[in-house]
């Protein structure tokens, strides 16, 4: 991790900014670690509203209970069974490696009602609807997430020359001053 005590070369003291102490690869870490979070934030708000959408009616967000249900031949139709409510958490437990092992399970969830539900019946449906809902909204998650990452990295390359220019400028203008009195 990058230490914030380190004194600059010539300089004794802490360093003022601990993003000043951060070599290439901790700034790529770190930028990393935030796009994570945002995106992580991203995905959980999308399975949520999912969880919430006035379709859904609770029956995609627990495993499905074929005794409860009477659904005696659900496990030889729905080989891999899912529920949002399992994605939600494993994803809450960062179980998920990638956006695509996230979105492999929530589709299946809706492919599993699809596939086990006639195509009039509500429930089926219904995963149609929400499956094609979860494509374009996981689409615009992931743009969002770009867009904001991009603005981020322009301000800090903004923020960087100004901060490199002021500093030429206000060096400069001191060492002029000190050498004008230092010669006169």
């Amino acid at each position: 991790p990058p230490s914030a005590r380190r004194a600059a070369p010539g300089r004794a003291g802490p360093r003022l900014s601990p993003v000043g102490a951060f070599d290439a690869r901790e700034v790529a870490a770190h930028l990393s670690a935030l796009r994570c979070e945002q995106l992580h934030r991203a995905l959980r708000q999308l399975v949520q509203r999912l969880m919430q959408h006035p379709l859904n009616q609770n029956w995609f967000n627990e495993p499905v209970d074929p005794i409860r249900l009477n659904l005696p031949d659900y496990f030889a139709i729905v080989r891999e069974p899912m529920d949002l409510g399992t994605v939600k958490s494993r994803l809450a437990a960062f179980a998920y490696s990638d956006v695509p092992a996230l979105a492999a399970d929530v589709r299946r969830v809706f492919d599993n009602a699809q596939r086990y539900n006639p195509p009039r019946n509500a429930v089926h449906r219904a995963a149609a609807e929400l499956a094609r809902d979860f494509d374009a909204d996981l689409e615009r998650a992931l743009q969002r997430v770009e867009l904001v990452r991009g603005a981020r990295l322009r301000l800090h390359s903004w923020l960087q020359s100004w901060l490199h220019n002021w500093l030429h400028s206000w060096l400069h203008s001191w060492l002029h001053s000190w050498l004008h009195s230092w010669l006169h």
